[in-house]
């Protein structure tokens, strides 16, 4: 495909292509940008999504995992 650089970012002094997004806290542009996320400290942009899914992922498996050993030592205490 052809890239289009279509709009300029007067803070980096580049030209951005679409769906690229300056972002105010990093400081810089980002292309196919999604949002800044606080608990990550960075930008959800096109070179760290797989990251931040697998992120999310993990944290579910391990909430999983975690409560069902709690679960299970529960039963054996009151059981």
């Amino acid at each position: 495909g052809v890239v289009s650089y279509d709009r300029w970012c007067r803070t980096c002094m580049v030209w951005r292509p679409a769906r690229a997004h300056h972002c105010r806290k990093c400081n810089r542009c980002f292309d196919r940008f999604n949002h800044h996320c606080n608990v990550l400290g960075t930008c959800i942009a096109r070179d760290n999504h797989r990251f931040f899914i697998l992120f999310f992922i993990f944290g579910a498996l391990m909430c999983a995992v975690s409560g069902g050993a709690a679960a299970a030592r529960a039963a054996m205490i009151f059981a």
